[in-house]
């Protein structure tokens, strides 16, 4: 298994249904949507995950493993919120500025106020495509399935953000 590095970069070009995981300018795992799909596969080394999207008011997202098990589910709250259960522990997603421009995934442990941050994003330009860096506190099976959760999450609530304006506009 390769180890995963501290920091990485992400890359998605403007109208793509792919963001990129790079580690010194080499591609070593991709987020993809179809076109007319909420669904995404994603990849990261040997890691294998399909982020299954169901339900209208209330969403909900099965995250299934290359065997096609459920491994985790994520729950999606009104605003830029979400949870996500993985192998019997919570983790939150957050933004950490206003603008978006940085978020992370906390570890909520119970009976403490001191959750842990385990994956740190930012984004560091925006233009013809948004890209930025990732900061990765440990290497675990789970740490990278927390990173493409992540940056599902990034791209699920823009996507969610540009429909509402379509739909107002």
């Amino acid at each position: 298994m390769d180890k995963l590095p501290s920091k990485l970069k992400w890359v998605n070009e403007a109208f793509s249904f792919t963001t990129q995981v790079i580690d010194n300018n080499k591609v070593i795992g991709e987020l993809k949507r179809e076109a007319f799909s909420s669904d995404v596969t994603a990849w990261l080394y040997d890691l294998r995950l399909r982020f299954d999207v169901h339900g209208f008011l209330h969403r909900k997202v099965n995250i299934y493993d290359r065997n096609d098990d459920v491994i985790a589910t994520l729950e999606v709250h009104m605003g830029r919120k979400a949870t996500l259960h993985l192998h019997g522990e919570t983790y939150l997603f957050s933004k950490k500025s206003f603008l978006s421009r940085e978020w992370l995934i906390i570890h909520d442990l119970p009976n403490t106020d001191q959750d842990p941050e385990m994956v740190n994003y930012t984004t560091t330009r925006r233009f013809f495509k948004d890209e930025g860096e990732i900061n990765v506190l440990e290497d675990s099976e789970d740490e990278k399935i927390l990173m493409l959760t992540g940056l599902f999450l990034r791209r699920y609530f823009i996507r969610r953000r540009q429909k509402a304006a379509a739909i107002a506009g």
